[in-house]
């Protein structure tokens, strides 16, 4: 999966490099403009909606999901909405919320085997909408899930795995884009067969 990162990013480097390279010979603007030459004019304005490019780019905006505009006059949880108000969703105050689910931070899957059994990710219930909700939820979380299980159960099949120690593992959590744990979990890897039966046949190819 890294390799494969890597070769993609050269190419997306190299697709780069050339788009900026024609723009300087023919000029930011031109008729012909592609998806590549619409992003970059976007990024060199400087300035998005009244924010800077660099803090769009950079800062994560998953905690407060996409900014979205109230359409009409409503009243949401006793609060006044005026039309034309811009609207954040706290999606981490909603995935930490007790009286949602008790004990928040606490590592604890089989809550979604009892009692959030009926709970899916897929912006049904808006209590757990990690992929946002509507028609501008994730595109990718079907293909997201699927490859989640198809790499742990590959990983489950093939390795034996094990801890270099008998001390608790630290659940504490990092901030950013995804959720990465505070001090990463080191593990040995242990083929579960022999390594004679991971060597491929030549002859069947």
């Amino acid at each position: 999966m890294k390799e494969t990162a890597k070769e993609i990013d050269i190419i997306l480097e190299d697709w780069l490099a050339e788009h900026k390279t024609k723009r300087k010979l023919k000029g930011s603007k031109s008729g012909d403009e592609d998806f590549m030459d619409v992003i970059l004019s976007i990024c060199e304005d400087k300035d998005l909606y009244g924010f800077d490019a660099d803090a769009i780019i950079k800062a994560t905006s998953a905690p407060l999901m996409l900014p979205h505009e109230s359409i009409e006059d409503c009243v949401v949880g006793g609060y006044d909405i005026p039309k034309g108000t811009r609207l954040l969703v706290n999606i981490w105050k909603i995935h930490y919320d007790p009286d949602i689910g008790p004990n928040p931070q606490e590592f604890k899957p089989d809550r979604f085997l009892k009692t959030h059994k009926d709970v899916n990710v897929r912006g049904n219930h808006f209590e757990l909408i990690p992929f946002g909700s509507g028609r501008r939820m994730c595109p990718g979380v079907s293909l997201g899930l699927q490859v989640v299980q198809y790499v742990m159960a590959v990983l489950l099949q093939g390795f034996k795995i094990t801890r270099p120690s008998d001390e608790p593992i630290d659940m504490s959590e990092s901030f950013g884009l995804t959720i990465l744990k505070a001090s990463p979990l080191e593990v040995h890897l242990a083929p579960r067969l022999d390594s004679n039966l991971y060597e491929l046949n030549n002859d069947l190819f």
